[in-house]
């Protein structure tokens, strides 16, 4: 039973799309549109095969500098539902498509337990000497955005002001309406 578990994860998205969602896309390609504006080291690679930047600031910086929209994927390292949104929404070839050639993509683990301080390489105003990335994280959504449970997405226009959300959703249409949104469209 477990085998099938684990054998119907990996094949669910050949299924759905034709292709695995953990075929590798070129990340150096991906990063490439980012590299006059931001520091592409702190580009991550997904488990959905795009980039995201998994630190607030250095996305928002980024954004600006490329006068982009963003998306901030606030998500967990365990969480379920957002395995189930990368494995049929967020490898969809026309969301992924529209993400990589017109937003920069944040995504943001609540449950992150790394010291801030290590991760940022100082620690902001606020915050205790033992406070974690899933802290700070929470935080932002939280008194950011007033919300707090994941998947949950925030739309950015390009004036960084919040122009529409996302929950969980497994249906493809509805999350690219919300990224048109941030689109202006």
């Amino acid at each position: 039973m477990v085998l099938r578990s684990f054998l119907c994860c990996l094949l669910l998205p050949v299924l759905v799309h034709g292709q695995s969602s953990t075929s590798a896309a070129d990340p150096n390609a991906l990063k490439a549109p980012f590299h006059p504006y931001c520091d592409t080291r702190l580009l991550k690679s997904t488990r959905y095969n795009t980039i995201a930047f998994t630190d607030f600031d250095a996305g928002i910086q980024c954004a600006q500098k490329m006068k982009r929209p963003m998306v901030l994927f606030f998500t967990g390292i365990n969480c379920v539902n957002s395995r189930k949104m990368e494995q049929t929404v967020l490898v969809h070839p026309v969301v992924k498509k529209t993400l990589e050639e017109n937003y920069v993509l944040i995504e943001l683990y609540c449950d992150d337990k790394q010291l801030l301080k290590t991760s940022k390489g100082y620690l902001p105003k606020g915050y205790a000497p033992d406070a974690t990335v899933g802290q700070y994280n929470i935080d932002i959504e939280t008194r950011r955005y007033g919300a707090n449970f994941e998947p949950y997405f925030v739309i950015c226009g390009r004036s960084g002001k919040k122009v529409a959300t996302q929950q969980y959703t497994t249906d493809t249409r509805e999350f690219l309406a919300a990224l048109k949104k941030g689109l202006g469209k």
